[in-house]
């Protein structure tokens, strides 16, 4: 009997300390389970805003390339040169250390030094005939093949002094810093232009005027935006003129300050009355609630009384 009496004692030592080691991996379990979510809400949180900052960079991306590749597409229109051309000349431009603003000036002054050439204007006559290069041949080429014509013929020159002159004569003031584009001649420029198009920094046609056509609408909505506020302004202007000339006038300033507080104060009670009726409401539902919830369980405690009661019959008897 004492053996039977030890071995129940151990046997409930033995449940109590399975009990506890289960209630203990249970509560570990329940943490390590409460960090995890923690650890995953940081984690969507992070991923939520790093979203957003990609979606709002991408946003500023589209908007630089769509403002870039309209200009190209302007500035094709005023100098006759590809947006091809004008977006791989880009590239030429600030690898050589020159801001894309002084290649365009130059290009133009070109042009224009080329046409006066022709009508043999001796200033840029001389320049040409110096170079080696026939103006009559120069005009047959498209703007970005004359340049590279140029820029060829400007290795030739021995004489700092003489290429900088002759820069300037072509291209104006901005010449000089064009020698360090040139200076690696037509096969370096062939060979920048073509790194560009590598690097997909090419603007073809079809983007140039997509994008031209998308910031025209772009405008154009701001547009229709600011005569929608004009518009607006000229029907209420009026109204409020005329409210202004009823304030100036002292006595039907009063009486109109004083209406509007009548009215004022009608409404506020108005709105007393609605707040005091649905907290009333609220109130009532309330106790309903209650009253619902304590049939509830006062149903469950007659089911449940008996039920236990029977129980404890058949396990006592």
């Amino acid at each position: 009997m004492a053996s039977i009496a030890k071995l129940v004692v151990t046997l409930g030592a033995n449940v109590a300390g399975f009990e506890t080691d289960m209630q203990r991996a249970t509560r570990n379990q329940k943490r390590r389970m409460r960090e995890m979510e923690k650890q995953v809400a940081q984690a969507g949180r992070a991923i939520g805003l790093a979203f957003v900052a990609a979606a709002g960079s991408m946003t500023a991306l589209v908007r630089q390339t769509t403002k870039t590749a309209d200009e190209m597409q302007k500035l094709s229109q005023r100098t006759g040169i590809t947006t091809e051309a004008l977006s791989q000349y880009r590239h030429v431009a600030e690898l050589s250390g020159v801001s894309f603003e002084q290649f365009t000036n130059g290009m133009k002054r070109m042009q224009r030094s080329i046409s006066d050439a022709s009508v043999g204007l001796s200033t840029q006559k001389r320049a040409f005939e110096r170079l080696g290069i026939s103006v009559d041949e120069l005009m047959k080429l498209s703007p970005d093949r004359q340049f590279e014509a140029i820029a060829q013929a400007m290795t030739g020159l021995e004489s700092a002094t003489l290429r900088s002159a002759t820069a300037q004569e072509i291209f104006g003031r901005s010449g000089t810093e064009l020698l360090s584009v040139m200076s690696r001649g037509s096969a370096g420029i062939q060979a920048m232009r073509e790194e560009a198009d590598r690097l997909g920094l090419t603007i073809g046609q079809d983007l140039a005027d997509a994008s031209a056509l998308f910031n025209d609408n772009m405008t154009r909505l701001v547009a229709g935006f600011k005569g929608a506020a004009l518009q607006l302004t000229e029907a209420l202007l009026p109204s409020l003129l005329d409210l202004q000339q009823y304030f100036l006038n002292t006595g039907d300033a009063t009486n109109y300050a004083s209406r509007t507080g009548e009215f004022l104060g009608k409404v506020l009670k108005t709105l007393v009355a609605a707040f005091i009726i649905v907290k009333n409401a609220a109130l009532t539902f309330g106790k309903v609630l209650v009253g619902v919830f304590e049939l509830i369980r006062n149903a469950g405690n007659q089911l449940i009384i008996p039920i236990t009661e029977s129980i404890n019959c058949l396990l006592y008897t």
